[in-house]
């Protein structure tokens, strides 16, 4: 989903479904905006939207005991 803004998926009928609904902070997938999902009888759609993940960084930086390596993560989505 990386680079979009939106994604829906139908959801299969009669079935379950695992949905991983996404996350603010620490992304995995190259995209570092915020995901969240929206849940609906027969689809899933994920929205990304920014957030101020500088000023996260910064946070976590100035705690002076979190590694540098979780702040840049931030930025890169990875």
């Amino acid at each position: 989903m990386a680079g979009r803004d939106t994604l829906s998926l139908p959801l299969p009928k009669g079935k379950k479904s695992f949905v991983n609904v996404g996350s603010t902070g620490q992304p995995r997938d190259g995209d570092n905006r915020a995901c969240y999902a929206v849940l609906e009888e027969s689809q899933v759609t994920w929205h990304r939207v920014p957030y101020d993940y500088r000023s996260t960084m910064k946070k976590i930086l100035d705690t002076g005991v979190l590694s540098e390596v979780l702040a840049r993560r931030l930025a890169v989505g990875k």
